[in-house]
C-alpha cells in the first residue's frame, strides 16, 4: 500500500472517529427511576429563643416526601443522535433520558424535565403573646397552610478510569448526583436547604443498583438544628428521614 493511500486510510479513520465521538447512545446504566421518600417533622418555637419578647410564634412542619412525584426513564429509539435535545424531542414532566459517548463509554449525560409541585404536607403556625416578659404565654390562634414540593436531580459524568474500562471504583469513575429541592407555600423559607452539590453523592455507573442516599440529608438537618439553636438560643427540634431513592 502506498504511503499516500495509507495516509488517506488513516485520515478517514480519524474523521470517522471524530464524527462518531460526538454522537450519543442510550446509556447502559440499570437506573430506571428516581424518587424521594421519608418524613420531616420540624418545629421552630420562638418562645424558647433567648429573647422572644412579648410575642412569638411556633411553626410545626409535617412533611411526607413520598407524596412527591418521581422520575422515570425513557429511551431514545433513534440512535445515535448528535443534537440537543435528542430526536425524542421535548420530554414529558418527570421523564429523564441518559446517554453516553464512545470516548467515555460509562460517562453519564443526563436530560430531564421537571415534575410539577405536589402537596407533601403542612405547616401549622401558632401565635402567642404576653403582657410582660415574666407572664405565661397566651395562644392567640393558629393557621395551617400547605407545603408543596418538587425536586430536580442530575446524575452527570463519571466512568472515566485511565484504563478506558471498569477500574478500581475510585471517585473519578463515579457519577456525581446533584439534588435540587424546591419548596413552596407559606413559611417554606424556614425549612432546611437540602440541596446536594457535586461531590456529595457518588455512584458507580456500571453498578447493578444504586443505594439510596439518606446520610447526606441527615447531616444537613442536624447542622440546621445546631445552627438554629446556636443563633437563636434554642427552639429548633425535629427528625428527618428524607431519602433519595434509585430504582
Amino acid at each position: 500500500m502506498s504511503s499516500t493511500l495509507l495516509d488517506s486510510v488513516k485520515d478517514r479513520k480519524l474523521n470517522i472517529w471524530a464524527e462518531f465521538s460526538l454522537y450519543e447512545w442510550n446509556h447502559p446504566s440499570f437506573l430506571q427511576g428516581i424518587a424521594v421518600s421519608g418524613l420531616l417533622s420540624y418545629t421552630i418555637d420562638e418562645r424558647s429563643f433567648t429573647s422572644p419578647g412579648l410575642s412569638a410564634s411556633k411553626y410545626e412542619y409535617d412533611l411526607d416526601f413520598s407524596d412527591a412525584d418521581d422520575y422515570s426513564r425513557v429511551y431514545e429509539s433513534n440512535v445515535p443522535w448528535t443534537v440537543f435535545p435528542p430526536p425524542r424531542g421535548i420530554l414529558n414532566d418527570g421523564e429523564f433520558l441518559m446517554s453516553h459517548q464512545p470516548s467515555f463509554p460509562w460517562g453519564v449525560i443526563f436530560y430531564d424535565e421537571d415534575n410539577q409541585d405536589t402537596k407533601i404536607g403542612t405547616c401549622t403556625k401558632t401565635d402567642y403573646s404576653r403582657d410582660e416578659g415574666t407572664d405565661p404565654w397566651t395562644e392567640d390562634g393558629s393557621t395551617t397552610t400547605d407545603i408543596d414540593f418538587h425536586f430536580d436531580v442530575s446524575p452527570f459524568g463519571g466512568g472515566e478510569p485511565d484504563s478506558g474500562g471498569k477500574g478500581d471504583g475510585s471517585d473519578d469513575e463515579k457519577v456525581d448526583v446533584s439534588f435540587f429541592p424546591d419548596f413552596s407555600g407559606s413559611h417554606n423559607s424556614k425549612l432546611p436547604n437540602f440541596e446536594l452539590s457535586l461531590g456529595e453523592v457518588l455512584r458507580l455507573p456500571w453498578a447493578a443498583s444504586w443505594a439510596s442516599e439518606t446520610a447526606a440529608f441527615s447531616a444537613i438537618f442536624s447542622d440546621h438544628l445546631s445552627d438554629g439553636n446556636t443563633s437563636d438560643g434554642g427552639g429548633h427540634s425535629g427528625t428527618c428521614s428524607l431519602s433519595l431513592d434509585f430504582t
